[in-house]
């Protein structure tokens, strides 16, 4: 039986996602009706691949802000930040905190190449993400 939602917090990467790695051993769509994933240190403790029906990469899903303190902890501060970006989406008044727009990379939303403006690209990240986004399916 499958869960209703599931939320990934930068799922780890090392040991997890390989190439023939079993399909049980790591979390996609296929676990729940709806899979969103915020990813915050992807190709380093976190996985950088979209593998959600709604993938976040808040600053471009490698590296946080304020995360450049001690080259030895850089890793695991971008990997616990999404812990801290998940705890500060919930309650009712920041539920709407992340806004996000859906875009091919982030070398291209800095850029300015996606459409921000059109409701039907925009999602909130964390606990107010809409169980009815399915993004894998709109590029």
């Amino acid at each position: 039986m499958h869960a209703i939602v599931f939320k990934g917090l930068d799922p780890a990467r090392p040991g997890f996602y390989k190439k023939n790695q079993k399909k049980s051993s790591y979390l996609d769509i296929s676990d729940a009706s709806f899979v969103d994933v915020l990813h915050c240190n992807g190709g380093q403790l976190g996985t950088k691949l979209a593998v959600a029906h709604a993938d976040f990469f808040p600053d471009g899903g490698i590296t946080q802000e304020g995360c450049s303190f001690l080259p030895v902890f850089d890793q695991v501060c971008n990997h616990l930040q999404c812990v801290i970006y998940f705890t500060n989406s919930i309650g009712s008044e920041s539920k709407q905190l992340y806004k996000a727009y859906n875009c091919d990379d982030w070398e291209s939303f800095t850029q300015g190449l996606c459409d921000c403006e059109d409701p039907e690209n925009t999602a909130y990240m964390g606990e107010a993400c809409d169980t009815r986004l399915n993004l894998l399916n709109r590029k």
